[in-house]
């Protein structure tokens, strides 16, 4: 064996790159090619392998030993991640570390084809050469990049250490069902119940799954979901269920292996060992079942400890197979599996994962109307990824997931697989609640079409075939943005201003961190006022300090029937935070805030009062001042603006009435402002 230097390797992987790009992705010329940064695995005393990330995307891992095929793994898309694997990953990694410590200790030399790959990729006129175009391939067949940790663990035992957003994994091998069940869309739903105790963790109790009576909602996930998506969530848990999963903070791990077939409705195993086949019967049974596009379950076996899984799930020539790791499309890539001269690898595959079509119906093409309520979802015609849709189809779907908690500004729709027969069938896309609203596009073919993007809150789309020729069909995930209420930090200057958490008539958001500053300009005491309350009472807490000397003057939460108390902040200026948890949101809260009248009339010497308010028309203004003074009367709008002028002159003590007609003000919220040369005080009117 020889030690590759940083230098070789870094040859290897940009002619390595350069090659495989003009293979499989496209033109590119050599010198558009540079190293962004390199990991190194290493102990310290020697390095195991190098991995080179390219300007262009992806990755190169070349191993520091030339017993090892010249390069181990690579991607076009994806970003090697070398820290907080998850236990899968890690292992999957470490075989190629153990393979370099296994060639190093029996000092094997390498076979003639490696050595003969090594001189070809460290040829330093790599560039002139012109990769001809390859066609031997299958593009990764999952869509998904589903991960084992938050928010996919939603269901999964709440754990105080360890695990991923306070909950245990879903673990590796529920993580590759599920993107593989998913692939197919099935079941509809199981059959059958069971329950258990996790072995090693018996606190966390009882954990169950009434597969019969759960209706998967396959409408409601999509490939990378954004936010929790409770419907990806119960499908992963309810997988990990059903291998009996030994929940776990550090790693889970199945205690039953066939749970496919009886609880998810799928065809008997098929079960098949490396160390039974030689490495080319093991590449031809990978490249025969991935070109009939199914994705394998490809498991190993570490020499001690929980196996680990994968989805096999693409190929590029005969030698590179790409890897779906379950780890959110991190370090997701083609590797080799070529063995090394007595290395035992100890994995298996099941390659026939495939709904029980024998007693079930599938595909469930689709028909009819169906309407989507998730903020990001899925649709498809039904057919599956291996089938062809019907003649005569007339379906179609309402994108509508607005509520009166939450409000949508657009929707895009993404398509993830098209291809509709182009004479007589079409998908169309319409801007609103049917086919009657703007159309936004009509599609047919079998090119991937651009994002289609609605600048509404709803979308109709309709499939509609005719009897003739059928395709495979389409499959789309939509997202929905919604507005952004209040984020970061916002000052407020106005003598007077009505704010809330930004949300509106609907509900704040989860994860949310508001700041506000109320620094008015005026050295009195301010006071800070509420119109209504209403947030979770444990963990949404509204902060309100005093400015200037950091006191904490009020720590409000919960639903108030009657808004809580004002608070007064004795320098004049506030700071309030707000922040919610990951969980239960409401309706939210409103305040508004002025200078202390106490205060204010103490000093001004003035009695101040409006009536009525509410006022529709006519408002009556009365005060008292003990000495002759200026007075000046102004209607302010809610952010300190100038509206009108009721009155200005000089008056006498005694008491005051002031009449003035409001008809011409929009309905809202104001505040009456009384000036004299000793002060300023204001009140709140809300007009009707």
């Amino acid at each position: 064996a020889g030690n590759v230097t940083i230098q070789q390797a870094k040859k290897v992987a940009l002619n390595f790159y350069f090659e495989k790009y003009m293979q499989f992705e496209g033109q590119i010329m050599y010198d558009q090619l540079t190293i962004q940064s390199v990991h190194t695995k290493t102990d310290g005393i020697q390095n195991f392998y190098y991995v080179f990330h390219v300007n262009k995307g992806g990755f190169v891992i070349v191993p520091a030993d030339d017993c090892l095929s010249p390069v181990l793994g690579y991607s076009f898309k994806h970003n090697f991640v070398a820290d907080n694997q998850p236990p899968n990953v890690k292992w999957w990694f470490g075989q190629f570390e153990e393979q370099v410590r296994y060639v190093r200790q029996k000092k094997l030399t390498p076979e003639i084809k490696t050595a003969d790959q090594w001189a070809y990729y460290l040829n330093d006129g790599f560039e002139l050469n012109k990769p001809v175009k390859s066609s031997k391939a299958v593009e990764p067949l999952l869509t998904t990049e589903w991960d084992q940790g938050w928010p996919y663990n939603y269901y999964c035992p709440e754990t105080p250490a360890g695990g991923s957003g306070g909950h245990t994994w879903v673990g590796c091998v529920a993580t590759a069902i599920a993107q593989i069940t998913y692939y197919w869309r099935w079941p509809d739903h199981g059959q059958g119940y069971t329950s258990y105790i996790p072995m090693s963790h018996p606190e966390y109790c009882i954990q169950s799954a009434d597969f019969e009576n759960t209706w998967y909602c396959y409408n409601g996930m999509v490939d990378h979901p954004t936010t929790v998506n409770l419907a990806i969530a119960e499908y992963s848990y309810h997988i990990a269920v059903a291998f009996h999963m030994n929940f776990a903070p550090g790693g889970s791990a199945p205690t039953t292996s066939d749970s496919t077939g009886y609880f998810l409705k799928f065809l008997p195993e098929d079960w098949y060992y490396r160390d039974n086949m030689s490495v080319e019967e093991w590449k031809t049974l990978l490249m025969n079942t991935l070109d009939t596009h199914f994705p394998i379950y490809y498991a190993g076996n570490p020499t001690s400890g929980a196996g680990h899984a994968f989805v096999c799930d693409g190929y590029q020539d005969e030698d590179y197979y790409h890897f779906n790791l379950g780890w959110g499309g991190q370090s997701n890539g083609y590797y080799t599996i070529d063995n090394i001269q007595g290395f035992n690898y100890d994995q298996e595959i099941i390659p026939n994962l495939y709904p029980d079509s024998l007693q079930f119906t599938y595909p469930q093409y689709c028909s009819g109307m169906d309407t989507c309520l998730s903020f990001e979802g899925s649709i498809t015609d039904g057919s599956g990824p291996i089938h062809n849709y019907l003649n005569n189809t007339q379906a179609s779907w309402l994108i509508d997931p607005q509520t009166e908690e939450d409000s949508v500004t657009n929707i895009t729709i993404t398509m993830k697989r098209f291809d509709i027969y182009n004479d007589g069938d079409r998908l169309s896309i319409y801007d609103g609640e049917d086919n009657t609203a703007p159309l936004l596009a009509e599609l047919s073919g079998n090119t991937l079409p651009d994002p289609i993007v609605s600048n509404g809150n709803k979308v109709f789309i309709e499939f509609i075939t005719d009897g003739q020729n059928t395709a495979p069909g389409f499959y789309l995930n939509y997202f929905c943005e919604q507005p952004e209420w209040c984020s970061g930090m916002t000052q407020l200057t106005a003598p007077s201003a009505t704010f809330e958490d930004g949300s509106g008539s609907f509900y704040y958001y989860n994860s949310t961190t508001c700041l506000w500053t109320i620094v008015p300009g005026i050295n009195d005491p301010l006071t800070l006022h509420f119109n209504y309350f209403d947030t979770e009472e444990e963990n949404d807490l509204l902060m309100i300090f005093d400015y200037e000397t950091q006191e904490l003057l009020a720590e409000i939460s919960g639903t108030y029937e009657d808004p809580p108390a004002p608070v007064t902040s004795p320098s004049g200026k506030m700071f309030i935070t707000f922040t919610t948890n990951k969980n239960t949101r409401a309706n939210g809260w409103e305040a508004w805030y002025d200078i202390n009248s106490g205060i204010y009339e103490n000093k001004s010497n003035y009695e101040f009062s409006i009536s009525p308010n509410p006022v529709t028309s006519d408002l009556n203004i009365r005060f008292a001042l003990k000495s002759e003074t200026k007075v000046n009367i102004q209607i302010l709008n809610v952010i300190g603006q100038k509206q009108a002028r009721i009155f200005e002159g000089k008056l006498t003590s005694g008491h005051h009435s002031i009449s003035s007609n409001l008809s011409h003000l929009s309905k809202g919220i104001y505040f009456i402002k009384l000036q004299t040369e000793n002060g300023i005080t204001t009140k709140k009117m809300l007009k009707l």
